[in-house]
């Protein structure tokens, strides 16, 4: 790995996506997870709204970063934290109040179900999981780098924007068939959660105890030969929420008639971080944009 991985700016940018928003609290949720109803799909007009899916695409940052194992890990370090050799009492202090406040969190097998249920990742991805995220996200990213490069021999035709417009119809669709009622109570509850496991991994004490170099160097010795390319998974996390955020202004645009979306020009943003999430997956390296550098 040649440069540090950062995803301070993504978790920042998710933060302002759990804002508390006006109106009357969410009915209680006892089992903290509502299932989202079954029958719906794309076409049938059960969008969810810009607010819902600036924080999708926070939960869609965590869960790309749950696959990486951040949370996991912290929570493992957690539960051996009597066995760790840690002399710094401020260290061990970060240890104590994760496991104090890992009781108001969702468990590693809850986080499964939540984003096997919402984007298909990871082994909760069950007969339950959302099985055409993936396919349908990919069809939008394929669709916004092909509008990108049309624009080097000027502004993309009608095809192209109906192309991006309709792949981005089918994949709001999909999502408003996944939403339920308590996802801002989660999504709120597993921000503080990541931010928590990010702050006791960059600890320097811990570090140090395992003789590890930065955040990323420490999951590799904790986890070994079966550690993830955690690269992938976090630019993969940061392009796919950046895009999220985009089709959230986007849909006023999507909701006219017909839908259309925002001008795509040459090196747009949106054009990088759907090349960048496309090169991360391994669908096509990041240069099949011409004039794009990710």
């Amino acid at each position: 790995m040649t440069e540090p991985i950062r995803i301070e700016n993504a978790m920042a940018l998710a933060a302002t996506a759990l804002r508390p928003m006006p109106g009357p609290p969410l009915p209680p949720d006892p089992l903290r997870l509502q299932l989202p109803p079954l029958g719906y799909g794309p076409g049938s007009g059960l969008f969810p709204d810009s607010t819902a899916l600036r924080v999708i695409a926070a939960l869609y940052l965590y869960a790309e970063h749950e696959q990486a194992g951040l949370v996991p890990v912290a929570e493992v370090l957690v539960a051996s934290r009597d066995t760790l050799s840690i002399q710094d009492q401020t260290t061990a202090g970060k240890l104590e109040t994760f496991y104090q406040r890992a009781r108001q969190w969702y468990d590693r097998n809850e986080r499964k179900l939540l984003y096997g249920r919402l984007f298909g990742l990871g082994p909760g991805s069950d007969e339950t999981g959302n099985h055409d995220f993936q396919r349908l996200f990919a069809g939008l990213c394929l669709g916004i780098t092909a509008s990108g490069s049309a624009a080097r021999f000027g502004r993309p035709g009608p095809y192209e924007d109906a192309h991006v417009a309709e792949a981005a119809q089918q994949l709001l669709g999909n999502l408003g068939a996944r939403q339920y009622g308590s996802v801002l109570v989660a999504a709120r509850a597993l921000h503080d959660q990541l931010a928590s496991a990010v702050d006791l991994l960059m600890d320097k004490s811990l570090q140090a105890s395992f003789e590890a170099h930065g955040l990323w160097d420490l999951l590799h010795k904790i986890i070994g030969d079966q550690a993830p390319d955690f690269g992938r998974l976090s630019r993969r996390g940061q392009n796919g929420q950046h895009i999220l955020e985009w089709l959230a202004a986007a849909l006023p645009q999507l909701s006219g008639s017909p839908p259309r979306v925002p001008s795509i020009g040459q090196g747009a943003p949106i054009a990088v971080w759907a090349a960048g999430w496309l090169d991360a997956t391994g669908i096509l390296p990041a240069t099949y944009a011409p004039g794009l550098a990710v």
